[in-house]
């Protein structure tokens, strides 16, 4: 059968799997589900795989359910190819003997080129993505749990020796699943975060990359091997042998913030001032935070942008408490608590530039407001 229409019966049998879940499923979609399934022995062979990769991943979300409907990868072609093969082996008359040999023959050569394949490359990452003011969980296969905050993306990928995770973009909060024979690793501007079993809460900003944990114990370093100008970043497996040891160590209730341009060492590490999942509740907490780093994160709830024009603003820090469903009031707020003044462009681009007084006294608070940290934390908190 041609491959095209194997795709096609794989994405209709994604749809019967999610039909026949549905606890009203009424006796004519059963009915039409058994004419389908006898039409063709593929139908049945196909469902069959498609039914157990569902079984294995439980409830599937439409995004995913998209996925797995598209055209079937390599080692499923090969695994059907297999299959069919194998289904020669069954006695058809005076040709039995001969279709046995040569199936049999075909099945092991196909067998060793698919173990091949499998050693030689590695497994494709799987990519998650949340959208503006988005806030997801992502169950792994290992029944480690990653919380993925707004506009924030990570790829996975899952080895015999160790776990994998990079933060490609925004913040994420992982509850990770004991399992001693695979540790499981975080990567994100060149640092690496190693965990057998923990909650920790990792996030990119303009400052850097901030690790701080809720539970257990994670071990923070900096390969050597990624400080070479220009080089590219790879992935840490378990069984690399220049996996370096770990320049900080953080405990419950610890962080550390990491750049990329310093090393790192225990003395960074700090106590947190606010639990690293605060922000799944929808509460953003800062203390003597940077003004870049609280815009880019209002950046990943506000359907728009806000861009920072004035030098002098990036390093201006305060302490503020606000919640994530009130952005839009929280950006239309900042000149009456800060010295600046916002640039409207369009609909959704927004200027911020300081004000001539701060630009001439950067230390200096204008007279007629009170300080940053207490306007926005009594007026927005």
């Amino acid at each position: 059968m041609p491959i095209h229409d194997d795709d096609r019966i794989r994405a209709e049998a994604y749809d019967w799997v999610a039909e026949l879940t549905d606890a009203d499923v009424s006796p004519q979609t059963r009915d039409a589900f058994e004419q389908w399934r006898r039409r063709d022995p593929r139908h049945d062979q196909i469902y069959a795989r498609v039914a157990r990769t569902a079984a294995l991943a439980g409830e599937i979300p439409a995004h995913d359910l998209a996925v797995l409907r598209g055209p079937a990868t390599w080692r499923e072609r090969l695994a059907g190819v297999i299959t069919g093969l194998l289904d020669a082996v069954r006695p058809h008359g005076r040709w039995s003997v001969p279709r046995v040999a040569v199936a049999g023959l075909a099945a092991m050569c196909l067998a060793v080129v698919l173990a091949g394949l499998v050693t030689l490359r590695p497994p494709a990452p799987q990519v998650h993505t949340t959208a503006v003011a988005e806030i997801r969980d992502v169950l792994l296969a290992d029944g480690s749990t990653v919380t993925l905050g707004a506009r924030s993306r990570i790829d996975v990928r899952f080895t015999d020796g160790g776990r994998h995770v990079r933060l490609l973009e925004g913040e994420a909060f992982f509850s990770v699943a004991s399992d001693a024979a695979r540790p499981f690793f975080v990567e994100a501007d060149e640092t690496l975060v190693r965990v057998v079993g923990t909650k920790f809460g990792m996030r990119r900003g303009p400052s850097g990359l901030r690790v701080a944990v809720e539970e257990g114990v994670v071990e923070v370093s900096r390969p050597a091997n990624r400080r070479q100008s220009g080089a590219p970043t790879r992935p840490v497996d378990s069984d690399v042998a220049d996996r370096p040891a770990p320049a900080a160590v953080l405990t419950a209730g610890k962080q550390i913030v990491s750049t990329t341009d310093t090393a790192i060492s225990a003395d960074q590490v700090k106590d947190i001032a606010a639990p690293p999942s605060a922000w799944r509740d929808g509460r953003l907490i800062y203390e003597n935070a940077s003004f870049s780093d609280i815009i880019a994160d209002i950046n990943r709830y506000y359907h728009g942008q806000l861009v920072i024009i004035s030098d002098d603003l990036a390093d201006l820090r305060f302490s503020s408490v606000f919640r994530t469903d009130e952005i839009d009031s929280v950006v239309d707020s900042l000149p009456a608590y800060l010295p600046v003044e916002l640039i409207r462009q369009g609909n959704s681009r927004i200027l911020i530039r300081s004000l001539p007084a701060h630009r001439q006294n950067p230390d200096a608070v204008p007279a007629s407001t009170p300080s940053a940290a207490t306007a926005l934390e009594t007026t927005i908190g």
